[in-house]
């Protein structure tokens, strides 16, 4: 305990007051020691006292002090119980102060391990290094950012040049538009010659035997009339597939758009998104430290337990020690209480004795006068007859002794008694001597809790310094802990952002994914439309063939003049194959523009596609980012229920305390009222120090005593096992007297710093609710984050959609397969229409011929019957 009041010191007025009555209680109690101790030695040295009468007389007045005597030891013994119930206050003082001596040992703990923290807090701050790499990363996202916004700039040139390539199949498509107008042109020419070669086959006749065989090829022509209309039917199946295709082809087109300008929301959210992962890696340095503090003060709040367990067990232990020492105290004043009924009787033993010694006095006097009467006697009778005489004078001389030996004895009886019963009377005195020689220790005491005292006092000027110093860190802390609130609120209000990137970068890695579905269709119908060119360039190289063909057929349309009729029937089928024909060219045309704008989509797509790609993969690593954060928040809602019940834990110690130190000054106040009552019984023990003064007298004029007094005192030595108990109870009583002092010295000591840790509590209180607020902020962070995850849910829905209709898209170009193959097929039929249209121009030509030739002949015919 010295120990710790050494560390443990300050001045208070009270225990200064009750310091300085202690000091003149001391000073007091000392001097009646000493008197106490050579009145004992004087009272050993007694002689009998049935010796003479003038002992007598002096004990007589010996016993008159003492019965002064006694009566200062009834004050003395009721101050004793006043002393006891102040032992009982003390000893509740000094568990209390036992208990707050382990809470402020628990409470230096704490200020070491503070300012081990703010130590590591320091380490920290200066690890610029880390926060160097932190910036590095963050200029290397911006360069990679930048690159992603130079690559989307690539794939808008890209898409830029094939919205030319398409102008330029647009062209193509226009030129071959041209192409087939200019050969419907020729054609029609044709038909014109064909007419013209059918008049001069008008009177060609000999052409008839090869009708047949025209009614054979018209059948055959009309076969395939049936069966181009059949295609042509297929073919608006086929229109109707594309017009579908091309209604999806808008929508793709619109959602092209739509991706666009997420796209560019994107780029916008990921310029942002460099100073986000900057404030999240701060968060979660601020959370790491949120940690190491909460991991802190649950430490503390354990040790805080272990130490308020033992200082309730130590507080039962002496409580039960104050228990018995009460119970002690009890049986003391019982036998204090005894002692001052024997007193009493002493007393009136002494009186009788008093009144005795007077009686035998006056008898010792007469017995003097008779035996000076008796030798005068003898000397007068000794001439007469000496024998005789003497006889007779000694005979009534034995005769008056007898009697006043009978009466001595009776009276030496007496005396015997009252001397026994002072005997029995000597445990208490040598007891209150023995009291009074015990409070000579209490100087020393006093001198060591002065001494304890100052050292308290420099201790504590030492913690007032350390306080300080404390509270400009939690200062500091506390500035830190809003700049972290700002951050958090500042994240918090970016986040809507977050989601929508996170949902754009969902719907983008969809279009993506349906965009690679369909790059395989695309590629098959680029493939398909060259192959369409390069029919249409043999298509042209066809249509030159047939010119030439055709003039060769002019020559031979002179012998076909008889199938005229037919022919012109064949004319007319011709011209409707050649409506259908046109129809589906321009059905073609219509499909081969569409094919085209899926080509240039395509390309578009692909582009997107690459984007989307990156952008995934960035979404990707911020996806982790977040996942990561998110587990980071889990363990940080975890730990603020963990600093919750820390603080409801230091919110109940700081009402201990509290309650404590309102005790405290209560048994302050109690010891102040001590402290006077102490200062009253040394002003009355004043009044005690003059009546041993007069003992002292007395035993001075006790020389004629000492025998009998040496024998009373060798039989109450008998008795002095009983006074040794009563002496080491009151050693005890002055034990508790001197550890109550302690205890006051203690609690001096330690209110004030009890007072500013109480404050310091508060501050950590009012810290932690803080860092609760910032706690409940990363709670509601984690339910934004939830929510975001339900919307990439949604997301992930909209993707599979996005699947579905990629389907839907592979079924139409199943499709347009299909169609393409159709045109294909058709393109075939046409080749087999143009040679059968050759032939029948063939034929035609020869049937105008033969119309010619029989026309001729008729007209031969009719002129000879004209001649004859």
């Amino acid at each position: 305990m010295v120990t710790f009041l050494k560390g443990r010191r300050r001045t208070d007025d009270s225990v200064v007051a009750v310091d300085s009555s202690g000091a003149n209680v001391t000073a007091a109690l000392e001097a009646l020691v000493a008197r106490a101790e050579a009145a004992a030695e004087q009272l050993r040295a007694l002689a009998p006292v049935l010796e003479r009468s003038a002992e007598l007389d002096a004990l007589r007045e010996r016993c008159v002090a003492v019965e002064e005597q006694v009566a200062g030891v009834d004050r003395l013994g009721a101050q004793l119980a006043t002393a006891v119930a102040q032992a009982e206050r003390v000893a509740e003082s000094q568990a209390e102060m036992d208990d707050l001596q382990g809470r402020m040992k628990t409470m230096d703990d704490k200020v070491e391990r503070v300012l081990r923290l703010r130590d590591h807090l320091d380490q920290f701050l200066g690890q610029e290094s880390a926060v160097d790499a932190l910036r590095g990363d963050a200029d290397g996202l911006r360069d990679q950012l930048a690159d992603f916004a130079e690559n989307v700039t690539r794939m808008r040139a890209q898409a830029d040049d094939a919205l030319t390539a398409h102008r330029h199949s647009t062209s193509r498509l226009d030129a071959f538009n041209e192409e087939s107008q200019a050969a419907t042109g020729r054609l029609e020419e044709v038909e014109r010659r064909m007419q013209a070669v059918s008049r001069a086959l008008e009177p060609v006749d000999q052409a008839v035997t090869a009708v047949p065989d025209l009614q054979h090829r018209l059948a055959v022509l009309k076969a395939l009339a049936d069966q181009v209309s059949q295609k042509t039917g297929m073919l608006e199946q086929q229109r109707e597939a594309v017009d579908r295709a091309a209604t999806q082809i808008s929508q793709l087109t619109r959602l092209d758009r739509e991706l666009d300008t997420w796209l560019r929301r994107q780029e916008e959210q990921i310029r942002r998104f460099g100073s986000i992962e900057a404030k999240i890696a701060e968060v979660q340095a601020v959370q790491a430290k949120v940690l190491a503090r909460s991991e802190e003060l649950q430490a503390m709040s354990q040790q805080t337990e272990e130490a308020q367990q033992s200082a309730r067990q130590s507080l039962n232990d002496l409580r039960e020690q104050m228990r018995k020492s009460s119970e002690n105290f009890e049986l003391e004043n019982r036998g204090l209480h005894a002692v001052s009924e024997r007193i009493a009787d002493l007393r009136n033993a002494v009186k009788e004795c008093e009144a005795r010694f007077a009686v035998l006095d006056a008898a010792s006097q007469g017995a003097a006068a008779v035996q000076a009467q008796v030798r005068a006697l003898g000397e007068q009778s000794a001439a007469l007859n000496g024998e005789i005489s003497r006889i007779a004078d000694e005979a009534r001389r034995v005769g008056s002794l007898g009697g006043d030996v009978g009466r001595l004895d009776t009276m030496v009886g007496e005396v015997t008694s009252r001397v026994r019963r002072i005997e029995e009377l000597r445990p208490g005195i040598e007891e209150a001597v023995r009291d009074l020689a015990t409070l000579k220790g209490t100087r020393e005491m006093m001198a060591d809790g002065l001494e304890q005292m100052r050292l308290a006092y420099e201790e504590m000027e030492r913690l007032r310094e350390s306080h300080g110093e404390t509270q400009s860190w939690l200062s500091s802390t506390d500035v830190w802990t809003r700049k972290v609130q700002a951050e958090v609120k500042e994240l918090s209000g970016m986040e809507p952002a977050v989601e929508r990137i996170r949902a754009e970068v969902d719907e983008v890695k969809g279009a993506m994914a349906e965009i690679d579905s369909r790059r395989e269709v695309v590629n098959d119908v680029q493939r398909r439309l060259a192959d369409l060119g390069s029919l249409s360039g043999e298509l042209k190289e066809r249509t030159d063939t047939l010119k030439g063909r055709m003039d060769a057929a002019e020559t031979r349309f002179v012998h076909l003049a008889k199938q005229a009729d037919e022919a012109q029937l064949v004319s007319d089928s011709i011209a409707e194959t050649n409506t259908a024909a046109e129809t589906a060219e321009r059905r073609l045309t219509t499909v081969d523009a569409s094919v085209r704008a899926l080509e240039s989509r395509t390309q578009q797509l692909d582009e997107m596609e690459e984007r989307i790609r990156i952008l995934g993969q960035e979404l990707e690593q911020r996806q982790g980012a977040l996942d990561k954060a998110t587990e980071h928040l889990t363990k940080a809602s975890a730990l603020r229920q963990q600093a919750a019940e820390t603080a409801h834990r230091l919110e109940e110690l700081t009402r201990n305390i509290g309650r404590t130190l309102v005790d405290a000054e209560e048994r302050s106040g109690s010891l102040q009222k001590v402290s006077g009552e102490l200062e009253g019984r040394a002003t009355a023990l004043k009044a005690i120090d003059k009546q041993l003064t007069q003992f002292e007298e007395l035993l001075g004029q006790w020389d004629s005593a000492q025998t009998e007094a040496a024998r009373g005192l060798e039989q109450t030595l008998a008795r002095q096992a009983a006074v040794e108990a009563l002496e080491a109870q009151v050693r005890h009583v002055f034990g508790l007297a001197e550890r109550a002092v302690a205890d006051v010295q203690a609690i001096g000591s330690a209110r004030r710093e009890i007072e500013e840790t109480r404050a310091l509590l508060e501050a950590t209180q009012a810290q932690f609710h803080v860092t609760e607020e910032s706690l409940q902020g990363f709670e509601a962070r984690r339910r934004q984050l939830e929510r975001v995850e339900q919307r990439l849910a949604r997301a992930e829905a909209l993707a599979l959609g996005i699947r579905s209709t990629v389907e839907t898209l592979q079924a139409q170009r199943t499709v347009v397969d299909h169609a393409i193959e159709s045109t294909g097929a058709l393109t075939f039929q046409m080749k087999q229409a143009e040679a059968l249209v050759a032939a029948l121009r063939r034929e035609r030509t020869l049937a105008c011929e033969l119309k010619a030739a029989i026309a001729s002949a008729v007209e031969d015919d009719e002129e000879t019957a004209a001649e004859e």
